[in-house]
């Protein structure tokens, strides 16, 4: 069975825009149902995590059986943001990391695991742009505070847009650093 592509940025920025507003954050909710495209939430109640939020956006389903499968994943068969990330910086099936962001990217940072365990000691997060407010962008020092981002995310309404700050310095834990943490640019494979 052949699975979906991404749809258009500018279609995903469309949608993610038709929800703001909206939404109850819930953790492992949520994502692109062909029987129900019109609303990111699955189950009942009005809910969906971030991970179920872009990938309604871009009309994927979460489930998705055979991606993100090799040596380096943490997650296989699913969309989270841990998949997204494995998947744009190795097999590029959906996403592939860019240095420049445009609307309709998602900016992703992955969760953060004891090395040696699956427990994570945080989880990751993922927005989409939807305006780039800078004329020029660093791609050594990105300020995500000039993009502008719908995200979901444990507020009321869970679905809000925002300038990224959320996605700076992303690389640092508890006092600890490593690049593995730092938040990607994910632009959409055609």
């Amino acid at each position: 069975m052949t699975q979906p592509r991404p749809c258009l940025p500018a279609e995903a920025v469309r949608r993610a825009l038709s929800v703001v507003g909206q939404g109850i954050y819930s953790l492992g909710q949520g994502g692109y149902d062909p029987l129900v495209p019109t609303k990111p939430w699955t189950g009942a109640g009005e809910s969906c995590d971030c991970s179920g939020f872009a990938s309604w956006a871009y009309k994927l389903p979460r489930d998705r059986p055979g991606f993100n499968h090799g040596a380096w994943s943490s997650v296989s068969d699913a969309i989270n943001t841990d998949s997204l990330v494995e998947d744009g910086e190795h097999r590029n099936e959906l996403f592939v990391v860019v240095g420049v962001p445009a609307a309709g990217d998602l900016l992703c940072f992955p969760g953060i695991r004891i090395p040696g365990q699956s427990k994570r000691v945080r989880i990751g997060h993922v927005s989409i742009v939807t305006a780039v407010g800078a004329a020029e962008w660093n791609t050594h020092d990105p300020d995500y505070r000039l993009l502008t981002v719908a995200q979901c995310f444990p507020r009321r309404p869970a679905i809000q847009e925002t300038d990224g700050r959320l996605w700076n310095a992303r690389q640092m834990f508890k006092g600890q650093t490593n690049a593995a943490w730092r938040t990607r640019i994910l632009r959409a494979v055609p």
